[in-house]
C-alpha cells in the first residue's frame, strides 16, 4: 500500500519488505516443514524484483508438495515475466530485441497447467487473502487464456473486467503489453503509474516505449526512476546500459551491463 502513495519514500517501504523477508526466513528456520513460510518469502522477493530467489523458494515448495497449487501459479507468473522481459530488452537501435526462449515458455505453460489442475488446493496457513491474491488469481486466468488457449481477446476481456472492479497497476501493465500501438502502450503505463506511483516495472516499460519512439531523454529518465525504486531490477540496468551505448556513454553503459549480469 505504501508504494501506492506518491509521497511515500519507496526505499523505506522496500526496507520493511526486507525486514519481512528476514522474519519469514526466521520462521522457516524454526518450522522448515511448513511450506507456507517459503511461499510468503517468495512473495516478498517478488516485491523486490528478486525473481531468482522467489523461483528458488517456489521450486522448493513444489518439490516437497507437488499439490501446492498457489506455488505453481506464482512460479508460472515468474517464468512468464522473465519470458516477457527478454522480449523487452533493447537492441542498440532502441527497439525490443524480439528473441524469445521457447523452453522458458514451455516451462511456464507446464506450471500454468499444474496451477489449473491443483486450483482447489489451498495452502494458505491461515493467512488472510489480500488484494494481491485476487490480482494473482486474475493474472493466472489471463496467462492461461494467452498461453494455453491462445485467446488474446479473452485475456483482454478478463483484464478489463477485473480493472472495472478494482484498479491494479499489474492489469494496466498487461493491457499495455497486449497493445501493438506505442501511444496506447504509453497510455496504459501512465495509468499504471497513477495507480502506483512507485511502480518500477511501469517506469521501465514506459521507458522502453519512449525509446522505441526515439525519445531517448525521457526514456532514460524513466529507466533511472525504475532503478531508484527497485535497485536490483536487472532488466532495467540492461536497458539503461543499452541506451548508454546508443548515446556513446561507454563507462556508464559498461557499469550498468555489469550490474545487470550481477542481478540476473
Amino acid at each position: 500500500q505504501g508504494l501506492r502513495q506518491a509521497q511515500t519514500d519507496p526505499q523505506g517501504v522496500m526496507g520493511k519488505i526486507h525486514d519481512a523477508i528476514r522474519t519469514a526466513g526466521a520462521f522457516i528456520g524454526r518450522h522448515p516443514d511448513l511450506l507456507e513460510g517459503y511461499y510468503v518469502r517468495a512473495r516478498g522477493y517478488l516485491y523486490l524484483d528478486e525473481f531468482r530467489n522467489a523461483e528458488k523458494d517456489l521450486r522448493h515448495i513444489i518439490e516437497r508438495d507437488p499439490g501446492f497449487g498457489p506455488a505453481h501459479g506464482l512460479l508460472a507468473q515468474i517464468l512468464l515475466d522473465r519470458y516477457l522481459h527478454e522480449n523487452m530488452e533493447m537492441t542498440l537501435n532502441g527497439t525490443p530485441r524480439g528473441m524469445l526462449d521457447p523452453a522458458l515458455l514451455q516451462q511456464a505453460r507446464k506450471e500454468l497447467a499444474q496451477s489449473q489442475a491443483t486450483a482447489g488446493n489451498h495452502h494458505d496457513g491461515g493467512l488472510p487473502r489480500t488484494a494481491e491474491d485476487e490480482t494473482t488469481d486474475v493474472l493466472i486466468r489471463v496467462l492461461v487464456a494467452l498461453h494455453l488457449q491462445n485467446d488474446l481477446e479473452e485475456a483482454r476481456r478478463i483484464l478489463l473486467d477485473a480493472l472495472g472492479r478494482q484498479e491494479s497497476e499489474e492489469y494496466c501493465l498487461y493491457l499495455g503489453g497486449m497493445s501493438e500501438d506505442l501511444n496506447e502502450k504509453i497510455g496504459w503505463m501512465d495509468r499504471a503509474l497513477r495507480i502506483m506511483p512507485h511502480f518500477a516495472r511501469g517506469y521501465e516499460s514506459r521507458g522502453l516505449c519512449l525509446a522505441s519512439k526515439g525519445d531517448m531523454t525521457r526514456a532514460m529518465e524513466d529507466l533511472n526512476q525504475a532503478i531508484r525504486i527497485s535497485p536490483r531490477l536487472a532488466s532495467a540496468y540492461f536497458n539503461r546500459g543499452t541506451l548508454g551505448l546508443n548515446q556513446n556513454e561507454l563507462d556508464r553503459a559498461v557499469a550498468d551491463l555489469t550490474q545487470a549480469v550481477e542481478y540476473e
